[in-house]
């Protein structure tokens, strides 16, 4: 009889990990909802190629990128705009400067298709 209260018992635990396992990945927000954008006052998708203006948030030497604050694009798109270190080193760019910038959706190492990079970008 303790055999099968302990199977019982094993049963009911994992039926309840593996509700709790699904829940969790099922309610994993996405980056570009639009839910988001409207509570940012944003309520159209920032599209490739507009121009906009934003403050260099930080950059890594070690790692040769950093970011680009926007508030549009990461109502938008969830995230800040990668900047490159060419850019940050032919412009001599500095933590905090307002640049201006096309936003690019392509495929440039290390940045993935998808995730907005700047590019034409310009000191304000």
């Amino acid at each position: 009889m303790n055999a099968a209260l302990d199977l019982g018992v094993n049963v009911v635990i994992f039926t309840t990990l593996l509700s709790l396992a699904i829940w969790l990945f099922t309610i994993r927000e996405d980056p570009v909802s639009k839910k988001g954008a409207v509570q940012n006052g944003c309520e159209q998708l920032v599209q490739e190629g507009q121009r906009l203006v934003g403050t260099v948030q930080r950059f890594s030497e070690r790692n040769g990128y950093g970011f680009i604050s926007c508030a549009s694009c990461r109502a938008a798109h969830g995230r800040d705009v990668q900047l490159f270190q060419e850019d940050w080193e032919a412009l001599q760019l500095k933590i905090g400067a307002v640049v201006s910038f096309e936003l690019s959706f392509k495929e440039r190492y290390p940045c993935p298709k998808g995730r907005p990079w700047a590019t034409s970008i310009q000191v304000e």
